[in-house]
């Protein structure tokens, strides 16, 4: 899976509520490694891996920057099983 599925399999895990606020931050700075810039981005991988509700909208926010678009409940689904099935 290359760096950019990476980033887009933690947004569908966000999506369906499985990623907590605390790791937000790692999820930033693996974004920027991968190439991926913004402005919240940015601010967002900065911040302490310490439980931040606020660092939710922050990580909206960034993906909106980025024109990453909220995938549904649906298309989250459906990304995280592909996912999985392809590493068995």
């Amino acid at each position: 899976m290359s760096g950019f599925d990476q980033f887009e399999k933690a947004v569908a895990l966000w999506v369906l509520g499985q990623v907590p606020s605390d790791d937000l931050p790692a999820v930033a700075i693996d974004g920027l490694v991968k190439g991926l810039d913004s402005p919240l981005l940015r601010q967002l991988s900065a911040k302490p891996s310490t439980a931040q509700p606020e660092l939710h909208t922050m990580f909206s926010k960034a993906l909106i920057e980025l024109g990453i678009s909220e995938p549904s409940l649906e298309t989250a689904m459906r990304f995280i099983a592909t996912s999985y099935a392809q590493q068995v």
